[in-house]
């Protein structure tokens, strides 16, 4: 029996409501489809069922509508992998 590795919860954690809920209302399917890249099956799948988006994901449709994912998903720097650095990169000054 094969085992599928399933990845940890907390990186689909990024709801579709958010993007679809960021055009205006009234936005059709197609417009939708059509900005973001994709299919009006995705679009529909999105709005019908509670789906959620990895980080490259989110980030992948936040710059086709030209934002920060954070500006979609206010819990974008929850993640401890894309939280700021908090103690600042005097590294990269160093290189």
């Amino acid at each position: 029996m094969t085992h599928r590795r399933s990845r940890p919860k907390h990186h689909w954690c990024f709801p579709t409501h958010n993007l679809i809920n960021h055009f205006p209302p009234g936005t059709n399917t197609h417009t939708i489809a059509k900005t973001l890249g994709t299919t009006t099956t995705t679009i529909h799948r999105w709005k019908n069922h509670n789906i959620n988006l990895t980080p490259y994901q989110a980030d992948h449709y936040a710059i086709k509508l030209g934002e920060h994912p954070s500006m979609i998903w206010p819990n974008w720097f929850d993640l401890p992998e894309l939280a700021p650095n908090k103690q600042g990169d005097n590294n990269a000054a160093q290189r």
